[in-house]
């Protein structure tokens, strides 16, 4: 390091950032001595902040750096000191600790470049934000005063200085007239801290054309790949149009595939898309873009904490990534519409609809929903609906659905019915024994779970906790008795089954839940053709 020129190494520290400007002072005398010369000082405010911005950025965020000899050097390699840096220098002048030979240094130069439109006492940014918001009563006259501010001074705003959001005073500047911006963007402006501000506004106008939008990207605007996926989650099939003519095809497909799965998942990441569930749009680029099922499964089927995987599934909740999006429940209905109540994407769904420990009504009607359209149960919601109980302002709904699932089994299991979307089918022995081991594992031989139901009950909806029950909850005594009626039920119809499993030439019909035990075990008898009638 020490054999290099002088030279390269005021080249190299200009590429350092603060804190290792601080480490390469104590590598040796020599280093230390360079690092605290103006001429490197001056590099690394230029490598940082470009010729257009690092006068006022050395000003602004490295007072200690900044000094006269400093800024003598930035104007000599061609740097560009606005009028507003040097009105704030004078306003902090006697306000603030700035060295009078910095101040002397800025006041000359300020004569030397703008003569008689040096104006000390103003402030350009004030003028400037000002005259955009008049422009709504006397858009002449602020036009006037706008052209004259950037055109004949030189101004050019920093985020820092404006008091309303930065983004939409370009905006509205470029309402006024483009052509400053495009002059400012000339000058070396970057439009990275408002492109996609302006894009956005620009796709989502209702009266938006191709020319349009065309002088903006002529001027240095980019269509960049969040503004295009923000636009194809609006589903405007106008704007596609207009996409399809300035975008690559292969680049529009990819971002059409990325928009369709970050409106299914969280926003998690900066490129993720932090919009609502918007089915209209999914299913106009589904259409448009031939999206198959196999893509949709791995948007519904990656949670990042899930044991599943896109192609295998798994008894542990949750496994859907909609799963962590604070309203879920039009994507679950979603997916319910678009494959059916027994679809293993819908069947998914439903389970992280179960597992969610949220009191929401409209959850609770996306409950009924699937099941009016024919979602089945299974021995493993036992748990779940189990758990809901002891969340405070779910019980009613643990209550419901656990009717509802004795209900649905009993029918399947005694008396298979024909549901109004599609015919259920009749349940296998081995499932209601597993029902049974449920019931009697996850509640009725759960001593723990009892005294958690009778004396506690969960906070729920994320704010962790418990409070503790004078007397055990109406919902949760109804919930235990009706899963010891369940048990019974189906104790009663499994008698019979299993007796006939050991019988070759047996036959057994299907009989109503509704008949006494002592009435099933008489029509059992009868079937069995033995000699012996009750």
């Amino acid at each position: 390091m020490l054999v290099l020129p002088t030279e390269i190494q005021i080249k190299i520290f200009g590429y350092l950032d603060l804190g290792s400007i601080q480490k390469y002072r104590l590598l040796c005398k020599r280093l230390h001595s360079l690092s605290r010369s103006p001429v490197s000082h001056a590099e690394f405010l230029q490598m940082n902040y470009g010729l257009l911005f690092c006068v006022f950025y050395g000003y602004h965020l490295h007072r200690s750096l900044f000094t006269d000899r400093v800024l003598s050097i930035l104007l000599q390699k061609g740097a560009i000191l606005h009028r507003f840096v040097i009105q704030l220098i004078v306003s902090d002048f006697h306000a603030s600790h700035v060295e009078t030979s910095l101040y002397v240094y800025s006041i000359n130069k300020g004569y030397d470049l703008y003569g008689s439109e040096v104006n000390f006492k103003a402030n350009d940014h004030r003028v400037f934000e000002q005259a955009l918001r008049s422009s709504a009563l006397d858009s002449e006259q602020s036009l006037e005063q706008l052209q004259h501010l950037i055109r004949d001074v030189g101004f050019v705003p920093v985020p820092e200085l404006c008091l309303r959001p930065y983004s939409e005073n370009m905006y509205q500047l470029c309402q006024l007239d483009l052509s400053l911006v495009g002059h400012l963007i000339k000058q070396g402006m970057s439009v990275d801290k408002f492109n996609d501000h302006i894009i956005d506004r620009l796709l989502a106008h209702p009266y938006l054309n191709m020319s349009h939008l065309e002088r903006y990207l002529d001027i240095g605007f980019t269509l960049s790949d969040m503004s295009i996926k923000r636009s194809l989650a609006q589903g405007k099939q106008s704007v596609l149009l207009i996409l399809k003519r300035l975008i690559d095809k292969q680049r529009l497909h990819k971002l059409a595939h990325d928009t369709v799965f970050d409106l299914f998942g969280p926003y998690k990441t900066s490129s993720s898309l932090n919009i609502a569930w918007n089915g209209h749009s999914v299913d106009q680029l589904i259409k448009d873009f031939q999206i198959d099922k196999q893509f949709i499964r791995l948007c519904v089927m990656t949670h990042p904490d899930s044991v599943c995987t896109p192609t295998e599934s798994h008894a542990e909740f949750p496994v859907t990534r909609p799963y962590l999006k604070t309203r879920p429940y039009p994507l679950w209905e979603w997916v319910l519409k678009q494959y059916g109540p027994h679809d293993p994407l819908s069947v998914a769904c439903m389970d992280d609809a179960l597992s969610r420990a949220v009191a929401d009504q409209e959850l609770h009607d996306l409950h009924r929903v699937f099941i009016d359209q024919g979602f089945v149960f299974q021995p493993r919601h036992i748990k779940i609906l189990a758990c809901r109980v002891l969340h405070r302002n779910m019980t009613e709904n643990a209550v419901f659905l656990l009717g509802a699932m004795r209900e649905q089994v009993l029918e399947r299991y005694f008396r298979p019915i024909v549901n109004q979307v599609e015919p259920m089918e009749k349940m296998p022995f081995e499932d209601a024994i597993a029902f049974r081991h449920a019931l009697n594992q996850e509640v009725l031989d759960n001593e723990e779970w009892y005294t958690r139901m009778t004396t506690i009950q969960f906070q729920g909806q994320g704010e962790g906790g418990s409070i503790r029950l004078g007397r055990p909850s109406e919902h949760g005594i109804k919930f235990h008795q009706i899963c010891k009626k369940f048990d019974q039920e189906l104790k009663m119809g499994l008698v019979p089954k299993e007796e006939e499993r050991t019988s070759d030439d047996s036959t057994h019909s299907r009989t109503s839940v509704s008949l006494s035990w002592t009435k099933r075990i008489k029509l059992w008898w009868k079937n069995r053709a033995l000699p012996w009638r009750f």
